[in-house]
């Protein structure tokens, strides 16, 4: 697995777990291109780690890939993620993104190409009042 440097946060260090283990397990490279820098909110967090924990059980079972890209940034818009991967046979009926994303105000989007597939979620930032 190849990680950049950045700062490490409590999201941080939870996603280079997850995708060191997963890498690990599954036998599929991961590289990433960008962790948060800073903190979010702990629904944030789990919202986005439930998401990427889902494109990658879906890339486990079906999408036959031999790399998996992720980038997860902070923006003053809020929290964007990125899960790109080679493979095919990425279905978007069978990810629960949407239910993952539930409790937070996010959206995801899946584009599938015959090449592979990207998945990409937005969190905007609360709007303090």
């Amino acid at each position: 697995m190849r990680i950049h440097a950045q700062q490490d946060t409590t999201l941080t260090q939870a996603l280079k777990e997850r995708l060191a283990d997963w890498s690990n397990r599954s036998g599929i490279q991961v590289e990433t291109w960008a962790l948060p820098a800073e903190e979010v909110p702990d629904r944030v967090a789990e919202a986005v780690l439930a998401c990427v924990t889902e494109v990658l059980a879906v890339v486990e079972e079906r999408a036959r890939a031999a790399m998996v890209s992720v980038a997860v940034t902070t923006s003053t818009n809020g929290l964007l993620f990125t899960v790109s991967a080679d493979g095919m046979g990425f279905d978007a009926k069978d990810a629960g993104l949407r239910a993952a994303l539930a409790a937070t105000p996010g959206t995801v989007s899946i584009n599938v190409t015959p090449d592979g597939f990207t998945v990409r979620g937005a969190v905007p930032r609360e709007r303090r009042q």
